[in-house]
């Protein structure tokens, strides 16, 4: 098993974001649960000042996840999306529409 530290930065106002707030995980492989399964919640680290949080996430994951690229997304959890199915944020880019860890 290895621990894996996730690192992002959130910018609280595009999500209405508030104490009651969360972000969390989500991942493509099978055994971490083929996007079903929220990871998480992340720990807010710090106020980064103009509308932006650090959030750090703490992963332990088998050594032989890691012999391929690992799939991923935050998932940010407000009022404003409490009633969507997917918050998943979306990425803009020609070849990869998930974060990957290689």
């Amino acid at each position: 098993t290895m621990k894996i530290i996730f690192k992002a930065i959130i910018p609280t106002r595009v999500w209405g974001w508030d104490e009651k707030s969360a972000v969390y995980m989500r991942f493509e492989q099978e055994e971490l649960g083929k996007w079903r399964y929220d990871y998480g919640p992340g720990v807010v680290e710090r106020d980064l000042g103009d509308g932006f949080i650090a959030i750090r996430f703490q992963v332990y994951l088998k050594l032989s996840l890691l012999n391929h690229p690992v799939q991923y997304k935050y998932l940010v959890y407000t009022e404003s999306t409490a009633k969507v199915d997917n918050a998943f944020e979306y990425l803009q880019s020609d070849d990869q529409v998930n974060r990957v860890l290689q």
